[in-house]
C-alpha cells in the first residue's frame, strides 16, 4: 500500500483489481544486506548498496551478492591458502589465477631442523636457523644441514680419536686435515721429550692435555734417563777406564769429558810408578847376577891370566858389570823412552 493508503478512496464502494495502482505502489528491490551466502561464499563488500533483482532477494541473486571464498580456492605449485583463507574473498564469484596474491601465501622452505642426516652425518648445530632447498628437506640438502662425524677422521700418528669423537663433526660436509684438533686427541708420542729425557714406555697410550703436547706435558710424557756408566765411557790417549768403572756413574746420563776423572786413571802415572819398581826390581837383581857372575868370571879369569898374562881379577869384574847395567838402560818400558843423555855405560 501507498503511504497514505488510509486517505485514498478506492472506485467502487469495494475496492477491486482496478484500483491497484491508486492504492498501491511497488515494493523496492531487497539489498544484498538481507541475503545470506552459501557455504564457501561471501557477502561483497558494501551489500546494502546493491540491490536483488526483485524486492525479496534469492538464490538467483547468488552471482550479484556473493564472491567465492579464498577456501575454495587452489594455489599454485610453491604457494599456500592464508591461514584465514575462509575469511578472504576472490575478487569475483568465482576465483581466478589473478587471487593467487589474495588468496596464497608462499610456502617457505622448510628448515634443517626437519631433517634427518643419514649415517655417519650429524645436524649442523643451527639447524632450526638454515633452510631447505624447498618447502620439504631432501637428500639434496645433506650438504647444508649435515657435517661428517669425526668417526671417519683418520688421525695422524701421534694422534688418537676423542673418546665421543661420534658426537663430535667436522667443520664442512667431510672432514679435512684442518679438523684434527676438532676429532683428536694429541698422545704422548707425538711430544720430543727434552734432551736426558725419554718417552714412557706406554706414550701411544697416555694424552696430554690438549690436543696439541707442550712443555707442560713433559713430566706426563717422559722419564728422566738414568746416569750413564763408566764402563761405557773412551778415555783420552794418557788416560786408561778405572779398574772399577763399572760401578761408576757418569755426572749425566750421557759421559762426557767433565767425567774423565771420575772414570779414568792417568796412565802415565801408573806407568811411571810401574816401570820404576821394575827398574828398581831389575836394577838389583842385575847388581846381585853381575856381582855373582863377576865373582865367577874374575876366578876363571885370574886363573886364564896367571897362565897367560898376569891380568887382575878385579878389572874382569868391572867390566862384567858395566856391561850389565847397560842392558837395563837400553831396555825401558812401555810408557817410557831411553834418555838421549843416557850415559852409554849406565
Amino acid at each position: 500500500h501507498k503511504a497514505n493508503a488510509s486517505e485514498i478512496r478506492c472506485a467502487q464502494r469495494s475496492c477491486s483489481e482496478s484500483d491497484r495502482n491508486t492504492c498501491c505502489e511497488d515494493l523496492p528491490n531487497g539489498t544484498c544486506s538481507n541475503y545470506s551466502c552459501p557455504s564457501g561464499f561471501l557477502l561483497i563488500d558494501d551489500p546494502e548498496q546493491v540491490s536483488c533483482a526483485d524486492h525479496a532477494c534469492d538464490a538467483s541473486d547468488n552471482v550479484t551478492c556473493c564472491n567465492e571464498a579464498c577456501s575454495n580456492y587452489a594455489c599454485p605449485v610453491g604457494y599456500m591458502l592464508k591461514s584465514n583463507s575462509e575469511e578472504l574473498s576472490c575478487a569475483g564469484a568465482s576465483c581466478a589465477a589473478s587471487d593467487a596474491s589474495t588468496c596464497c601465501d608462499e610456502i617457505p622452505n622448510a628448515t634443517c631442523a626437519n631433517y634427518t642426516c643419514p649415517g655417519g652425518f650429524l645436524l649442523i648445530a643451527n639447524a632450526s636457523e638454515s633452510s631447505c632447498g624447498g618447502p620439504v628437506c631432501s637428500s639434496w640438502d645433506n650438504a647444508t644441514c649435515c657435517r661428517q662425524s669425526c668417526v671417519s677422521y683418520e688421525c695422524q700418528q701421534g694422534f688418537s680419536l676423542k673418546a665421543d669423537a661420534s658426537l663430535q663433526s667436522c667443520a664442512g660436509s667431510s672432514c679435512a686435515e684442518s679438523d684434527r684438533s676438532a676429532c683428536c686427541d694429541a698422545t704422548c708420542t707425538s711430544w720430543a721429550c727434552p734432551e736426558g729425557f725419554e718417552l714412557r714406555s706406554n706414550a701411544s697410550d697416555i694424552l696430554c692435555s690438549a690436543s696439541s703436547c707442550t712443555a707442560s706435558d713433559t713430566s706426563t710424557c717422559c722419564v728422566e734417563l738414568p746416569l750413564e756408566n763408566c764402563s761405557s765411557y773412551d778415555c783420552p790417549d794418557g788416560w786408561e777406564l778405572k779398574a772399577n768403572a763399572s760401578t761408576r756413574s757418569c755426572a749425566s746420563y750421557r759421559c762426557s769429558e767433565v767425567d774423565n776423572e771420575t772414570c779414568c786413571d792417568d796412565a802415565s802415572a801408573f806407568t811411571t810408578t810401574s816401570a820404576m819398581s821394575t827398574m828398581t826390581t831389575i836394577s838389583n837383581s842385575s847388581t846381585s847376577s853381575s856381582f855373582s857372575t863377576s865373582s865367577d868370571s874374575s876366578n876363571s879369569t885370574n886363573l886364564s891370566t896367571t897362565s897367560t898374562n898376569g891380568s887382575s881379577s878385579t878389572t874382569s869384574a868391572a867390566t862384567s858389570t858395566t856391561s850389565t847395567f847397560g842392558l837395563v838402560c837400553d831396555f825401558c818400558l812401555g810408557g817410557f823412552r831411553r834418555r838421549p843423555d843416557a850415559p852409554a855405560d849406565l
